[in-house]
């Protein structure tokens, strides 16, 4: 496969893609081959789909479960064994070190990043800092606990685990016990739920997890021919956004157990990028840590010679200068954090979350 070429591909191959089973994922998988062949209408497309220990594993929290990788080890093992010839995740489920001989071959434009509040029937005519005292807010993350005690802390938040169907069935029971629950905004976008959403969250306050809003395609490094495939999917300002939040993630040593948030965007100014990053505790200090820093990419002194060590992500050699200035913003939120205690803020927050035997 990997001497394979677009321009003497055969018509009568077809190329196989890895998803997860539910319908946000597959809906998900659907959107990126549709765009694949408005490039490519003379390739075909076949969906193989797999069950994740994400997708398994209900009645626990995302944070206690006590492994990485629970949305997408399932499908990184079918690329290493040859059975698809790429998969489709939610950048936001993809650690920040990929198995080895596998790398990010797309990063697709990113939906807005931000998290919106979803309101169980009895209080559709309130928001969050409306809902009576002790009401139950719902979610399966932990940065999401801590900025539900934060800024609302009237409220507690407990986990509701299962696919947005599932999730939107225990909303909307009458008998239920969730006020509300919060949720990814690009996922109900996707799902075509947006006219169910009562409240949007700031980034800038209500930072979303790292990645959020965009979808990763991963394929074999070795690859050439389904790297040049994915080009046509490829967006230059969400692989900067995700290699500077996924850097900021890999210097604290981040996950789904520990409550961290990230935020970068492109500026009104040309060539110009600023993220945010946070880090909170669960306790009952509600500590916040965060910083912000801009980068002008237009500045050339960077080498663009290197094109590893970008998180797993592919980066072709004329973009090397830009990833690099990329994973230097993540690298500097990052150590602005650590330099107001973050690491230790981290630990403990990992030992509270760790897995008991």
């Amino acid at each position: 496969m990997t001497s394979r070429d677009l321009s003497t591909y055969k018509a009568t191959s077809v190329i196989r893609v890895g998803s997860r089973k539910s319908q946000l994922a597959l809906l998900q998988t659907h959107d990126v081959i549709a765009k694949l062949k408005l490039c490519h209408s003379d390739i075909d497309f076949e969906i193989v789909t797999y069950s994740t220990k994400g997708d398994e594993v209900l009645g626990t929290s995302l944070s206690k479960i006590g492994e990485k990788s629970l949305f997408t080890k399932e499908l990184d093992e079918a690329l290493l064994r040859n059975e698809v010839d790429f998969v489709v995740h939610s950048l936001k489920d993809v650690s920040s070190h990929l198995p080895l001989g596998l790398t990010l071959g797309a990063i697709t434009e990113r939906e807005w990043p931000g998290d919106v509040v979803l309101m169980s029937p009895k209080f559709t005519d309130l928001k969050l800092e409306t809902l009576p005292a002790g009401s139950i807010v719902g979610t399966s993350s932990l940065r999401r606990t801590a900025l539900v005690a934060r800024h609302f802390p009237h409220l507690s938040a407990e986990s509701v685990r299962g696919n947005l169907n599932t999730r939107m069935a225990k909303l909307e029971d009458p008998n239920g016990c969730f006020a509300a629950i919060i949720l990814a905004n690009c996922g109900i976008k996707r799902m075509g739920m947006l006219h169910k959403v009562h409240q949007t969250l700031p980034p800038a306050t209500w930072p979303p997890a790292v990645g959020q809003g965009s979808l990763a395609v991963e394929c074999r490094a070795s690859d050439t021919y389904t790297l040049q495939l994915l080009s046509s999917v490829r967006n230059s300002d969400a692989i900067f956004m995700a290699i500077a939040e996924r850097a900021f993630m890999a210097s604290l040593e981040g996950g789904c157990s520990v409550p961290i948030g990230a935020h970068c965007v492109r500026t009104h100014a040309k060539d110009q990028f600023n993220m945010q990053g946070f880090v909170y505790s669960t306790g009952p200090e509600k500590l916040c840590l965060t910083s912000e820093r801009f980068c002008d990419t237009s500045a050339r002194h960077m080498d663009s010679s290197d094109s590893t060590g970008y998180s797993g992500i592919y980066v072709p050699f004329e973009d090397g200068a830009k990833a690099r200035h990329a994973k230097l913003l993540g690298e500097c939120v990052a150590e602005d954090l650590i330099c107001q205690g973050a690491k230790d803020v981290l630990r403990a927050e990992r030992e509270k979350n760790a897995v008991k035997t």
